[in-house]
């Protein structure tokens, strides 16, 4: 882990104090005299925000990030992803057995879409089920916890680990899910900051994003069980291996039903499927850095840049 101190900036303005973990531990714990009464201060107001599993160092950081999507922008993989699709057409591709006028729901374009935030997944409750859409929550929450912050630290999961790690073991047995997409972005560091890029598939179409949902009745206040997700990543393609390690699972259309089915248990033929996209299957296109702030959902976050 890095030990080294390290600042990110805020879309909002001014500049965020980072501590090392070694750092941020000592400061809490009263074991190292802070010289500046402001950073005891602010250490005892950081919060974790970056996921567990994420293969970057973990940041602390002073301002408090409630929910994670705030003013910042922060180094996780598909940490931002878009919609833009009609309602109408997604649902032929995903649920070609439901009109879509029978959708509950009927949402504009999604040009932002952030952590925490409510987000679309297809799911097959039971055996023999048909597949349905429902809204949960972005960042898993697993059965067992009992605050829901937890989910702020795992809007992603790792497809290596991810039939081994406590929060997602259960939920990759019995509870996987494709979440509709038609982009995510990933930002560039540049001499002149950092750039966001938009990745989509090379000619047009959709994603079925790779995820998790979970069930938890701990956090509900009226008892009404609170269903989130996570979205598995991989290792890079050499599309996108140039600005980050790692990226989403995308699952061909033809392993959707075996990805769907809460019966289907062998772990090995599951976990071949969270591969890297084909290499030339991706197009990235620079763009304006109005998507930095997930307060901004409009057309303008999937512009070009010169």
């Amino acid at each position: 882990m890095d030990s080294s101190v390290q600042r990110a900036s805020g879309a909002g303005g001014g500049a965020g104090r980072l501590f090392s973990l070694q750092r941020w531990r000592s400061l809490r714990s009263g074991r190292a005299p802070a010289r500046q009464p402001r950073a005891l201060a602010a250490a005892k107001q950081c919060t974790i925000v970056l996921q567990q599993d994420c293969t970057h160092p973990l940041r602390f950081c002073t301002r408090a990030v409630t929910p994670l999507c705030h003013s910042w922008v922060f180094q996780v993989v598909c940490g931002r992803f878009t919609l833009r699709t009609p309602s109408a057409d997604w649902c032929q591709l995903f649920l070609p057995d439901i009109h879509s006028g029978d959708l509950p729901w009927d949402d504009p374009p999604r040009y932002n879409i952030a952590p925490t935030q409510s987000i679309v997944c297809i799911v097959r409750e039971s055996a023999g089920a048909d597949r349905k859409a429902i809204k949960v929550r972005w960042g898993l929450v697993p059965s067992w916890a009992k605050d829901l912050s937890i989910g702020n630290r795992m809007i992603n999961a790792r497809g290596e680990t991810v039939d081994s790690k406590p929060s997602f073991r259960k939920a990759f047995a019995q509870r996987r899910c494709l979440i509709p997409s038609d982009g995510y972005y990933e930002w560039k560091k540049t001499d002149d900051g950092k750039q966001p890029y938009l990745i989509e598939p090379d000619g047009g179409g959709m994603f079925a994003l790779a995820g998790l949902w979970e069930e938890n009745r701990q956090v509900a206040e009226d008892g009404i069980a609170i269903r989130t997700c996570t979205i598995i990543t991989t290792s890079a393609n050499k599309d996108t291996a140039a600005i980050h390690d790692r990226m989403p699972v995308f699952l061909d259309f033809a392993d959707h039903e075996q990805w769907l089915d809460p019966e289907y248990r062998d772990t090995e033929a599951l976990k071949n499927l969270l591969a890297p996209a084909r290499d030339g299957s991706l197009q990235m296109t620079a763009v304006s850095r109005h998507v930095n702030s997930p307060k901004h959902d409009d057309p303008q976050c999937v512009e070009p840049v010169a």
